[in-house]
């Protein structure tokens, strides 16, 4: 149905979604939103709020979001719940702090089944399975046939192609400049090369 293409079955389900036809289970009370997703819908329904309603009671941040509003109250905590039993590491963040965790890990148990790649942190793993094995180059150039998996390798290849074009046009405008000596049959394209022969028929002259 469209372009999309990803190594990642959970994307591409969550893709699928976007195509379907069948009824939306969530649907907005207030206007004609519908979605799949309980969470977007909650989202969705924040739009509708005349005014953000929580509030800290530390200072004066304000949000309408509830999960904003606890993250925004640890940063008011000088007390971290959450301690690495192996380094200085704390946070009061849980998720952050399993994260950390991972970097103790002797075991490498994500591994690539495409080569001998193996990690201890599963973020590791995908990132390797895009930047090695990951074939599908999304970036091309409508000029050339150049292709990349990276954005930025895009906009740099886009130089040569203005370099290239910019010395072409030079090198046209030079060619209709045709310039030719009206005291003998040289002629060049080159103002130049012309004032450099125009030189010789002065210093001949003169002797």
């Amino acid at each position: 149905q469209c372009n999309f293409a990803t190594k990642w079955k959970e994307s591409f389900k969550y893709h699928l979604l976007q195509h379907t036809t069948a009824s939306k289970d969530f649907n907005c009370d207030q206007c004609n939103y519908a979605t799949n997703w309980k969470s977007n819908l909650k989202n969705h329904l924040l739009t509708h709020l005349a005014t953000k309603n929580l509030n800290c009671d530390q200072c004066n941040y304000v949000t309408r979001n509830r999960s904003s509003l606890k993250c925004h109250l640890l940063t008011h905590t000088t007390s971290n719940a959450f301690k690495c039993d192996q380094c200085v590491y704390a946070t009061n963040n849980k998720y952050s702090f399993k994260i950390h965790s991972l970097c103790h890990s002797t075991s490498k148990d994500f591994a690539c089944d495409q080569c001998n790649y193996a990690t201890h942190n599963p973020f590791y793993l995908k990132r390797h399975l895009f930047v090695t094995h990951n074939t599908f180059k999304q970036f091309r150039c409508a000029q050339c046939n150049f292709a990349t998996k990276w954005k930025v390798s895009l906009k740099t290849h886009l130089l040569t192609h203005a370099k290239n074009n910019n010395k072409a046009q030079f090198l046209t405008r030079k060619r209709l400049e045709n310039f030719i000596c009206d005291q003998c049959n040289y002629t060049t394209n080159w103002k130049g090369n012309f004032k450099n022969h125009l030189l010789t028929h002065a210093t001949s002259k003169q002797v």
